[in-house]
């Protein structure tokens, strides 16, 4: 049974159905879909840049994600994105209502308990991220490369060889992985530009496809 999901708007949050949430998202042309989305900055600059595409950010903890979806309420002509929605939501416990939304699922620099999942990886919790994606919806993972090492510990390897460790417990989940490589790359999210400010930034790059 669908429960309410609970939409940051500002300092309020509002309880709307996920009916609501899907008909929105089905009335444009793409969805894109970031879980854990921090402070949700580089998706407001997405929804800015692309009015066309639904984006839709989640996240553990409302305060984060205030500022940015108080911006985004105002009128377009003042910075507004009706395109974009932000929902207090932790990835380890997605609820129904939210499956087959998305073209494009975004985990960018997670950290804590996603980011183990990610890496580790955690079956259940991927499973639940995949099931907001569309059949062949693109799964992409960017993590810093110092975050991985810590994540993972000094034997963590080449990006090859973490795939290879990776793709059966991805397939599990229902994400087949097509890439992961290293890269020096310009920053997305505001923890990506303040790792630049301290040094060269590198990320490790997962790459999958939903499985359905």
């Amino acid at each position: 049974m669908e429960g309410t999901l609970a939409v940051v708007r500002g300092r309020l949050i509002e309880s709307v159905a996920p009916a609501n949430i899907r008909r929105t998202a089905h009335a444009f042309a793409r969805v894109i879909v970031d879980v854990g989305t921090g402070d949700g900055r580089w998706l407001y600059r997405t929804a800015r840049a692309h009015p066309e595409w639904f984006c839709l950010g989640l996240d553990a903890y409302a305060g984060m994600m205030r500022e940015v979806s108080r911006r985004a309420s105002r009128d377009p002509s003042r910075g507004g994105a009706p395109n974009l929605c932000f929902l207090r939501i932790a990835a380890e416990t997605l609820p129904a209502g939210l499956e087959d939304l998305a073209d494009h699922i975004s985990i960018l620099c997670p950290w804590g308990s996603l980011l183990r999942a990610v890496l580790v990886p955690d079956v259940p919790v991927l499973r639940g991220v995949a099931r907001i994606g569309k059949p062949s919806a693109l799964m992409e993972i960017r993590v810093n490369a110092s975050a991985y090492r810590a994540a993972v510990g000094p034997d963590a390897g080449d990006a090859t060889r973490l795939c290879r460790r990776l793709q059966p417990e991805y397939a599990r989940a229902g994400i087949a992985l097509t890439s992961c490589h290293t890269a020096a790359t310009d920053p997305r999210t505001s923890w990506e530009r303040r790792v630049r400010r301290r040094r060269h930034l590198v990320v490790v790059q997962i790459l999958g496809l939903v499985l359905k």
